[in-house]
């Protein structure tokens, strides 16, 4: 799950941004700078506005924006809650999202790989609307990263129930 490119430091609440070339830049400043150097930044922040519509996929109020670069590492994320929402232009019905995640992956074999169980592994956590309210309502990014691995724990909890209940019926 992308948790594991997520620190602490690289969530932002009460996020502001109204349009999508603020939120992008934001985003992009979020990342850690022993991940990526202020370089690094502003070519990935003219790659994501270049690419946008192909580098962006929409899972309900949740927007993902996901890079794949050979200067990067290993992955990395941040992620902006919105409580009046960021409107992308170019977006389905220029959609306002109040959740969005920037994922930076480096160029290897399985990055599409990676980036597939990104926007499924989201799908699966911000399908829960009481979730989403309550992430959306934290109040600092240490509450906000305690609500997500809350939930993914949850979710791997009830995905290991499920697997257990299959294996037994199938005995």
């Amino acid at each position: 799950m992308f948790l594991q490119w997520l620190h602490e430091e690289s969530i932002r609440t009460s996020f502001d941004a109204a349009v999508r070339e603020a939120a992008l830049a934001e985003l992009v400043a979020m990342l850690p700078s022993w991940g990526v150097n202020a370089r690094q930044k502003s070519e990935l922040l003219n790659h994501l506005l270049e690419t946008q519509q192909s580098a962006v996929e929409a899972q309900g109020d949740v927007l993902i924006c996901c890079a794949v670069r050979k200067d990067v590492a290993f992955p990395l994320a941040s992620l902006a809650i919105s409580r009046n929402g960021v409107t992308f232009a170019g977006t389905p019905d220029n959609h306002t999202y109040s959740c969005l995640l920037l994922a930076v992956l480096p160029e290897t074999e399985d990055a599409a790989s990676q980036m597939t169980h990104l926007q499924n592994d989201t799908e699966l956590l911000f399908n829960d609307p009481f979730f989403r309210q309550r992430l959306k309502i934290s109040e600092s990014a240490a509450e906000a990263y305690e609500v997500l691995v809350r939930q993914s724990q949850h979710l791997e909890v009830a995905a290991d129930t499920a697997a257990g209940d299959r294996l037994i019926s199938v005995s």
